[in-house]
């Protein structure tokens, strides 16, 4: 069955798959972000550094070219990060994080540096056997970065290789050339398993969230289906009579309170016992289902409807007077009479009787004693020839015209 857990629709492990890709997206796209500005910060930094830092005339020509080099590749990733940056900020006021851009902005960032550290090693070459630019560079990017296994094994191999083949251009001492090729292995195998770990570690924490997200949504779920199992007739989707019973009471608490009115219904179908042997149980639960949908469909949205059990059914009326309340009852009688049921063999119809009683504010206002005031003008409906409303107290002759 397909569900919704945190904005993702699809299989269980479909979802987990895609929720994962979502949330990577999104945080590398933030890391992205803090990268660009820190990154212009020092990179800036190290450019004025590199400028001050000078000899003057006294400065070997290898040492002044290794500066200028070293000047151009950091100012070259300055204005290089500016522009991923830019792309950053506008994918950012989008408000949803494309998973295919933020991976493809991903992709450049990691790819950059990785190579400003194999430029930085060569460069270095011109003045020291040394691949610290690349040491430090790959192992920042596998840090920070959050970078699938498969595309980790092809960053950092790409990355050796273009070592490999660099560092005999500015480094010509096959000895010391063989040092840095093997510790440059190294250097990127270390980022590698650090990349891997980090990934490992990371998705695993962001599916065990969505995984309690799914559980939460599952219990969410689960509540509100024995919420309605406990306070909803299955057959009808009413109230049923624990509910109603509780509805009831508070209602009545609440008049003694105010001094407002409430009037309590109690419906009961004509002969439905006749509707059940004649046309079978099946149909009859349809002619069930229908009158509630019909009573649910008169009554105001503060009423409450609910199924006592059979064929009899209970509406309450807050803020409703008892004149009020027969009129409701009258009406709802008059179109549970016209109504027709269509069902396999024809067309059944249905009359129904109707007690009302009033929920008053007095001095103790209970809902038994208003139901019973009702079951009581109920019964003399049906001892008055049934399809008719009957009210516990007295009201207008003229309220039911024939």
């Amino acid at each position: 069955m397909k569900r919704i857990y945190h904005g993702v629709v699809g299989e269980p492990e479909e979802n987990s798959q895609e929720f994962v890709a979502a949330e990577v997206a999104r945080l590398n796209v933030r890391r992205v972000q803090y990268i660009v500005v820190v990154g212009i910060l020092a990179h800036v930094t190290l450019v004025v550094l590199f400028l001050l830092g000078g000899a003057g005339a006294s400065e070997p020509a290898s040492t002044r070219l290794w500066r200028a080099d070293i000047i151009t590749a950091h100012s070259a990733m300055s204005v290089w990060l500016t522009a991923i940056g830019i792309a950053t900020y506008l994918l950012g006021r989008r408000g949803s994080v494309n998973t295919r851009v933020a991976s493809l902005i991903a992709s450049v960032m990691i790819v950059s540096y990785l190579l400003l550290g194999v430029a930085a090693a060569t460069i270095d070459q011109l003045t020291m056997p040394s691949i610290s630019g690349l040491l430090v560079i790959s192992t920042g990017v596998a840090v920070v970065v959050l970078i699938r296994p498969r595309w980790a094994l092809v960053y950092f191999v790409l990355e050796y290789l273009l070592f490999y083949f660099s560092a005999s251009w500015t480094q010509h001492d096959e000895t010391v050339l063989l040092s840095l090729r093997v510790n440059s292995l190294a250097a990127c195998a270390i980022s590698f398993l650090v990349a891997i770990s980090i990934w490992r570690n990371q998705t695993a924490t962001i599916r065990q969230r969505w995984l309690i997200g799914r559980q939460s949504v599952e219990l969410e779920e689960k509540n509100r289906l024995l919420e309605a199992l406990a306070t909803r007739d299955p057959l009808t989707n009413l109230l049923n009579r624990a509910k109603f019973h509780e509805l009831a009471t508070l209602e009545a608490s609440r008049l003694s309170r105010n001094g407002r009115s409430a009037c309590l219904l109690l419906i009961d179908l004509d002969n439905y016992k006749q509707i059940n042997d004649t046309y079978g149980h099946p149909d009859g639960d349809q002619v069930l289902r229908e009158v509630a949908a019909s009573i649910s469909s008169l009554i105001r949205v503060t009423d409450v409807a609910a199924r006592f059990g059979g064929d009899e059914f209970a509406v309450l009326l807050p803020d409703t007077t008892l004149v009020g309340g027969a009129a409701v009852a009258e009406k709802l009688r008059r179109v549970i009479e016209e109504h027709r049921v269509e069902v396999p063999v024809g067309r059944v119809s249905i009359t129904a009787s109707v007690g009302v009683s009033a929920l008053v504010a007095d001095s103790s206002p209970t809902f038994d004693t208003s139901y019973r005031a009702a079951d009581a003008a109920l019964y003399r409906a049906k001892a008055g020839g049934r399809n008719r409303v009957e009210v516990a107290d007295a009201v207008p002759a003229d309220l039911f015209p024939s």
